[in-house]
């Protein structure tokens, strides 16, 4: 089960992560309706991780640049986070994701997701 947002930023601090900042509820708000519905994958199988989990622990592995191997427990399992990104990137969810972080945070508090996004090859001249 997800730790709730209190619990996560204790966890963290608790492991002494700089450089982090999670999402807050405000911006989870307006990225959330842009992630697939959790209860239901294309596949079958059983539901998504929450979404919310997996966006922070790719938030800590770019804004701290931080090996997923060094991801902190509370942000869930590394390879479902890489996994996750990769998949968004290619159906276009993280290039809308990207577009609100970049109007919540500014340029510079974003461009970790930009980042994220062209490590797994995406190119940000190509979303609309």
């Amino acid at each position: 089960m997800p730790l709730r947002f209190e619990q996560l930023v204790r966890a963290v601090e608790a492991e002494r992560v700089r450089g982090w900042v999670p999402v807050s509820d405000a911006v989870w708000a307006r990225v959330e309706p842009l992630f697939p519905d959790r209860s239901v994958r294309q596949q079958g199988g059983r539901a998504w991780r929450d979404h919310r989990q997996v966006l922070d622990a790719i938030g800590w592995r770019y804004q701290t640049r931080g090996a997923w191997a060094r991801l902190p427990k509370g942000l869930g399992d590394p390879g479902t986070a890489a996994a996750r990104l990769r998949r968004w990137v290619e159906d276009g969810t993280w290039g809308e994701v990207c577009v609100v972080l970049r109007e919540e945070l500014g340029a510079g508090g974003a461009g970790w997701a930009e980042l994220a996004a062209r490590a797994v090859g995406w190119d940000p001249s190509r979303s609309g």
